[in-house]
């Protein structure tokens, strides 16, 4: 065998090694780098979840706790009614008057009032029919809202109609408080889409009236539009039915989703359970993951769902780095391990075989 012959046998035999070794590294790298990736992203999503979730949750009671404060207002002038009224110590002025003090108190409101059974109040219906706050029945109400940035008194409407007076009916109907789903009303000619939270007064086991606080979803909107949870998320505020209290996008307020996916999630809510999953945003393009929590104003037993939602794609930076880390550490160290074999066969190996097969062939 010549001298050429014996050098290609060697570099032959080299470079299957190196072909096979090269494969399995890569290929052990590869795996390696899979498994990290994946148990990374789920690591990722365990603490994402943690953290969304903590988001929400602060979000929620932040919500809570501002509308929590109609309701205590709600029960302090149901007390305070009730209390003054036994002792014949209320008039219908004086019961108005307080309820303006409470609207000029709080001007993130639109309204606060009050409505009374039939004679509920102080039998002298008869005496107020028409008269200013008044409507025909001349039954005790006294409702005052914002209108061009002054208090204004008019008469209630459609409470005795089913959907329109729920804010009425269903005090009156559960005898315990409850926030009415977002709707349209007009004060002072302007339609308003807002909620309403309402308190029953009952008097010896017998409903005889209700308070009320109207409070503009638009505000609320503003708020959360402005959240902006791990730098690119946002959030979003359903109703207990799914329509859309707040969104970053203005167009979506006051729509009701009712796809199979917030049904699902609404209902986890409505037992007061938390939800994470991951979504599909159409608009934006891009993979969501969402956690929502309920939300729940006082002892209204509706609950509302918070959502937080952020971009899959930032949750998973983390990870693609790491996997970016590991496939240039993997390529550098199968590299480094390819090319000491080499060196390695041909001290250890090749060059002895070769010495081998000259002296076979001599």
């Amino acid at each position: 065998m010549t001298r050429s012959l014996r050098n290609f046998a060697s570099s032959s035999v080299a470079t299957r090694l190196m072909s096979g070794t090269a494969l399995i590294a890569a290929l052990a790298f590869g795996v390696t780098a899979l498994i990290t990736y994946i148990r990374s992203s789920n690591a990722l999503l365990d603490s994402a979840q943690a953290s969304m979730q903590n988001l929400a949750q602060a979000e929620a009671e932040r919500i809570s706790g501002d509308l929590e404060r109609a309701f205590s207002t709600n029960e302090t002038l149901r007390n305070s009614f009730l209390s003054q009224r036994a002792h014949a110590g209320l008039d219908r002025g004086t019961a108005s008057a307080i309820i303006r003090q409470q609207l000029v108190t709080h001007p993130e409101w639109v309204g606060v009032g009050t409505i009374w059974e039939p004679d509920a109040f102080d039998g002298k219906d008869a005496e107020n029919v028409t008269t200013e706050g008044h409507d025909a029945t001349g039954r005790f109400m006294s409702y005052w809202a914002w209108s061009d940035g002054q208090p204004m008194q008019e008469a209630l409407r459609d409470y005795e109609v089913p959907g329109n007076g729920d804010w009425y009916l269903l005090p009156r109907k559960l005898k315990q408080p409850v926030v009415l789903e977002p709707y349209e009303y007009e004060i002072g000619g302007r339609k308003i889409l807002m909620t309403t939270l309402a308190t029953p007064i009952v008097e010896n086991d017998r409903f005889v009236g209700a308070m009320t606080v109207d409070f503009a979803l638009e505000s609320l909107q503003k708020s959360i539009a402005r959240l902006r949870p791990m730098g690119e998320g946002h959030v979003r505020l359903l109703s207990p039915a799914g329509t859309v209290v707040a969104d970053p996008d203005p167009a979506k307020v006051g729509r009701k989703l009712e796809d199979a996916g917030t049904r699902a999630v609404l209902s986890s809510i409505a037992k007061g359970q938390s939800v994470f999953r991951e979504s599909r945003d159409a608009t934006l393009d891009e993979d969501l993951v969402e956690a929502y929590v309920p939300l729940q104003i006082g002892q209204a037993a509706q609950r509302f769902a918070l959502g937080v939602m952020v971009p899959r794609s930032l949750l998973m930076q983390q990870a693609h780095s790491l996997l970016l880390t590991i496939m240039v550490v993997g390529l550098i160290a199968a590299s480094v391990l390819c090319g000491a074999l080499f060196v390695l066969m041909r001290r250890q190996i090749l060059k002895p075989l070769a010495e081998a097969v000259r002296i076979s062939d001599a």
